[in-house]
């Protein structure tokens, strides 16, 4: 580089991080050398006529040409990484969102104090939404509400056991329905034709 540029890349060197300052660096040598073999290469080109040669022609071209592709291989690597940095940034981001929220909602079961979790409760609302009124009518006469932190033992413990067989009933009803609906599969199967055919 030249020498009157020595005050003004001191002051940058001071100031700049490393890592920008050797891009600086690189791009100022590599656009003063594209400058210098156009200027020469035009020189001789506009002034000279009478002396065009391969030797002095090709010299200057070659220096243009190698000087416009270095400069052009830095701004396209330089570009690429800040694109593939952007990616990954927004595609990590996306998917540590989309992670952190179905660990969320899969997690956050019940629990021993009565809560019934994020996906039970989201469940809920969207039932009592598509149920109406009477589905909420039926479900609150079914549960009783927790009593407080300051009343009686008794009162806890006859919450826990309500809680407990309504859990039971409602399995017990789910498993009765599931029954019903093999046996009916089962008949089915068997009252066929191609069943008799397999069998026999």
């Amino acid at each position: 580089l030249p020498e009157f540029l020595d005050p003004v890349l001191a002051y940058l060197s001071e100031n700049l991080p490393p890592p920008a300052y050797s891009l600086l660096i690189s791009f100022l040598s590599h656009g003063l050398a594209l400058a210098s073999a156009l200027l020469t290469l035009a020189h001789s080109l506009l002034f000279d006529s009478s002396n065009w040669n391969a030797q002095t022609l090709l010299p200057p071209l070659i220096a243009f040409l190698t000087a416009y592709l270095a400069i052009l291989s830095l701004y396209r690597t330089t570009a690429w990484i800040i694109r593939t940095s952007f990616w990954f940034i927004k595609w990590g981001s996306l998917l540590a969102a989309i992670a952190a929220g179905a660990g969320w909602m899969l997690a956050d079961g019940g629990n021993a104090l009565g809560g019934r979790g994020a996906a039970n409760t989201i469940a809920g609302v969207v039932l009592d939404m598509m149920n109406g009124e009477t589905g909420k009518q039926s479900r609150g006469s079914r549960q009783r509400k927790r009593p407080k932190a300051w009343d009686s033992f008794e009162a806890h413990r006859d919450w826990q056991f309500n809680e407990k067989q309504a859990e039971k009933d409602s399995k017990n009803d789910a498993q009765v329905l599931m029954d019903n609906i093999l046996s009916a599969t089962g008949s089915a199967i068997t009252g066929s034709n191609w069943w008799g055919f397999l069998s026999g």
